[in-house]
């Protein structure tokens, strides 16, 4: 199996903070065209030309932040986000 082809893309993110906490949201758009070439399970040659092709990721993440030292902040973080 071999896939050729090219992607582009663009990707964002907001974050967010205020008393400690730190809120996020991300974004990335991703789209392009493949060719693709392979086989079957009986060996049959499969190919197939300009396949389009598009990603979509969100996420959002919320944190706290901690210092440990008066030079670092340390911000634990959990989340949730989709993939398309």
């Amino acid at each position: 199996m071999e896939t050729d082809g090219a992607l582009y893309g663009v990707v964002g993110a907001y974050t967010y903070r205020e008393n400690f906490w730190m809120l996020r949201l991300e974004g990335k758009y991703a789209w392009g065209e493949w060719d693709y070439e392979g086989s079957t399970w009986a060996g049959t040659p499969s190919f197939v030309n300009d396949i389009d092709f598009y990603q979509v990721e969100t996420r959002g993440l919320i944190g706290y932040d901690f210092s440990p030292s008066a030079i670092a902040v340390v911000t634990p973080y959990i989340g949730i986000g989709t993939d398309t």
